[in-house]
């Protein structure tokens, strides 16, 4: 049980219908419904009926709703406490992202952040994986958005989002534009485009094209996927681009397709330190992005 899904409780009783409630919590209505369902399947009970003039506590939602009040006014008490006492002198959440996940995916979660608690500070450092995983294990980043690690985490813990295909992108006048789906015998020809080393999109595309027996060739590196893909369209060889990036890309002059060896794809992680303890504010953040995956915000 979470103090998520008793606020969700709480506000479901008090406004009498799930999209109410949904719309005081700033969350979307199925977000909240699914919590509430996961609440019932805990506990072993229904904790509401449904009735077209509103919700209805059943008599495990009456036992639930008294103490989940005063819980709720407990946790309230405790965070005034600490901040009457300036120990959270400022609600400040360092975030960390890589490059190929920051610009794409964080600007929604991070807008919904600001309009649900405007007093909550945020700071986004963008870096390479590695220097990343240094920042949180220092304490100087709350916690990270990375991808798939072939690097040593000792002292952190990460949790998978979700899985989001890589597309082979190329030129649009090319000849391998004219495929939806490119053989990966082709590939053997172009030259492939990589981001410099450390990027972990570098990593991943070369791990998984040796996976279906093929060394790449790779050609330029680059420090972006905006260079990335503005190579590509010059025609100086072909690269993958994430899915949450192809609303950007897709209008240039490539052409995203698959590969017929099978789809590429990365995992999309949370990182902090293995000792975390979340602030009140700093839970708020993750449990957002979580509740974004969960809602269909991820690209998997």
């Amino acid at each position: 049980m979470e103090i998520r899904q008793l606020e969700y409780f709480v506000a479901l009783v008090e406004e009498k219908t799930f999209s109410a409630a949904a719309a005081r919590c700033g969350v979307a209505q199925p977000s909240l419904s699914q919590q509430i369902k996961k609440l019932e399947l805990e506990l072993g009970a229904d904790v509401v009926v449904r009735r077209r003039s509103g919700v209805e506590l059943t008599a495990a939602g009456k036992l639930l709703w008294r103490r989940a009040a005063a819980i709720l006014g407990l946790v309230g008490d405790v965070e005034r406490l600490f901040l009457d006492r300036g120990e959270l002198i400022a609600e400040r959440v360092t975030v960390g992202a890589i490059p190929t996940i920051a610009p794409y995916w964080l600007p929604e979660i991070l807008r919904q952040m600001r309009a649900r608690f405007p007093e909550v500070s945020i700071d986004l450092v963008e870096d390479e994986t590695v220097r990343l995983l240094e920042l949180v294990l220092a304490g100087d980043v709350d916690f990270a958005i990375t991808s798939d690690m072939d690097v040593d985490v000792s002292g952190l813990i990460d949790r998978r989002l979700f899985d989001e295909p890589l597309w082979l992108t190329v030129a649009a006048d090319s000849e391998l534009a004219q495929s939806d789906v490119v053989d990966v015998e082709r590939l053997k020809e172009e030259a492939l485009l990589v981001m410099q080393e450390g990027h972990c999109l570098t990593d991943q595309t070369v791990r998984q094209c040796r996976a279906r027996d093929f060394k790449p060739r790779t050609g330029i590196r680059c420090s972006s996927l905006e260079t990335l893909v503005g190579l590509i369209e010059a025609g100086l060889g072909v690269g993958f681009i994430p899915e949450m990036a192809r609303a950007v890309y897709g209008k240039r002059a490539v052409r995203m397709v698959e590969v017929a060896a099978g789809r590429f794809s990365r995992s999309v992680r949370i990182v902090s330190r293995a000792d975390k303890v979340f602030a009140p504010h700093e839970r708020r953040l993750v449990e957002l992005i979580t509740e974004h995956v969960e809602t269909g915000g991820g690209n998997g």
